[in-house]
C-alpha cells in the first residue's frame, strides 16, 4: 500500500495476505477508509473460500457515527468484504464531544442482529470508555484498539489499560512495531 499516492498493488497484496493465511495469519485488520474501500474487495476475494478461518477486524469512520449511518457503513462494509459477518466492528476515532448514544446503540443492534459478533473502539480515552461503559449498560466493548508499542505506552499511565483488563476489554495494539522504527 502506497500511503502518499493511495494506490495498492493488489496482486502483490492478494499474494502477502494469501500467504499469511497459509503460514497461521489469523485476524485480518482493515477499515472503511482504507484505500476508499477497495482494500475490503481484496480481503473478500481472498476469504470468501475460507471465512471461518479468518478473523475480520474493521472499523467505521468518525463521520458515520449516527445511528443510520454505523448501520449503513456495516452493509456497506460486508458488501465489499462479501461474508455476511464481521468478527469485530470497532468506532475508528471518536467524534469530538460527539454523542455516543448513536454509535452505541447501532452497535448492539448490530450485534443482535448477527451482521456482527463483536464491537469495540478505537483510540478512547479514559474518559470515553467510561462514558460507554455508562451507557452499555450489560453490554461491554470486546476490544479496545489504541497505539501501543515499546514507545508509546501511555496507556499504561493514563488508566486505560488498568480499566481494559478490570473490565475485561482486549487491548489491539495498532502499530506495535511503531511504523519499523
Amino acid at each position: 500500500y502506497d500511503l502518499y499516492k493511495n494506490k495498492i498493488n493488489k496482486k502483490k497484496i492478494s499474494y502477502i495476505l494469501e500467504k499469511g493465511i497459509e503460514l497461521g495469519l489469523k485476524v485480518m485488520d482493515t477499515a472503511e477508509k482504507y484505500n476508499i474501500g477497495e482494500t475490503y474487495k481484496i480481503i473478500g476475494n481472498i476469504i470468501r473460500r475460507r471465512r471461518e478461518k479468518v478473523i475480520i477486524s474493521t472499523k467505521f469512520s468518525p463521520e458515520n457515527s449516527s445511528y443510520e449511518k454505523v448501520i449503513k457503513a456495516c452493509d456497506r462494509s460486508l458488501k465489499r468484504l462479501r461474508t455476511d459477518y464481521i468478527d469485530i466492528y470497532q468506532i475508528h476515532w471518536p467524534t469530538l464531544n460527539g454523542p455516543l448514544e448513536e454509535p452505541l446503540g447501532a452497535l448492539v443492534y448490530l450485534k443482535k442482529s448477527g451482521k456482527i459478533r463483536e464491537f469495540g473502539a478505537g483510540n478512547f480515552s479514559l474518559k470515553l470508555l467510561n462514558r460507554s461503559k455508562a451507557l452499555l449498560g450489560n453490554e461491554k466493548y470486546f476490544s479496545l484498539q489504541t497505539e501501543f508499542n515499546i514507545f508509546e505506552r501511555s496507556i499504561e499511565g493514563n488508566g486505560v489499560f488498568n480499566f481494559c483488563r478490570k473490565n475485561k476489554i482486549r487491548i489491539i495494539a495498532f502499530s506495535p512495531l511503531d511504523q519499523g522504527r
